[in-house]
């Protein structure tokens, strides 16, 4: 992941803070025992601050930014708890996921986003949110078990990431562009997008040509 960027940060870095991790092996990697990463500060506000202050210092040029969200991913339990956005020991359908995708939009891509208008960057920025695979909350279990989703069990990790049912496969993809046709704004793709698809309109989008592109 760090071929081709000038800056690149990952939670394995020896100078990140206990409270940065991205997966139960990156937290081992780091020494934190793996009860300990839920009672962690959500791994997402670190990467707000690393954000923010990029985007301060390349406010008067282009730039490229990428980012892995982790707010949506189990760890962040307690700090839901202990905000208020979430009660203990009650787990309504999807609760808990509903609350994440609602501290993802507060705290975290809506952070960026006030950012980009605050430097006068958002009308002309190209921004793109997707996610790595849908939200299975046990619509559909794995074949060789019967895994039930506990909000504050790790054992969830794996239950989205081989599943091939649609509830995984149907994924966000937003794309908000400069100076998009008007047929274009708040179009709904009905059909398949495939990872293939997102580099060709990404240039498209930006106006460069395809085949400048080497393979």
């Amino acid at each position: 992941m760090n071929k081709g960027f000038d800056i690149f940060i990952e939670p394995t870095d020896p100078n990140a803070p206990d409270t940065w991790g991205d997966g139960v092996e990156h937290w081992k990697a780091l020494g934190v025992e793996v009860d300990e990463r839920f009672r962690a500060k959500p791994v997402g506000k670190r990467y707000v601050e690393e954000n923010l202050d990029f985007i301060r210092k390349n406010k008067d040029k282009k730039f490229y930014l990428y980012n892995q969200f982790y707010e949506t991913h189990t760890g962040s339990e307690h700090y839901l708890i202990e905000s208020g956005r979430i009660k203990e020991g009650i787990y309504p359908e999807n609760a808990y996921y509903d609350a994440k995708i609602k501290l993802a939009d507060e705290e975290v891509i809506g952070s960026v986003i006030e950012a980009l208008k605050e430097y006068g960057l958002y009308d002309n920025a190209l921004i793109i949110i997707t996610g790595d695979h849908g939200t299975n909350l046990r619509q559909q279990c794995w074949p060789l078990g019967d895994y039930i989703y506990e909000p504050l069990d790790v054992g969830d990790l794996a239950n989205t990431h081989s599943s091939l049912y649609d509830v995984d496969l149907r994924v966000p993809f937003i794309i908000k562009a400069p100076n998009l046709p008007e047929n274009a704004i708040g179009k709904i793709i009905e059909g398949q997008v495939r990872s293939v698809d997102i580099t060709p309109t990404v240039l498209d989008l930006v106006g460069i040509p395809k085949e400048q592109i080497k393979p």
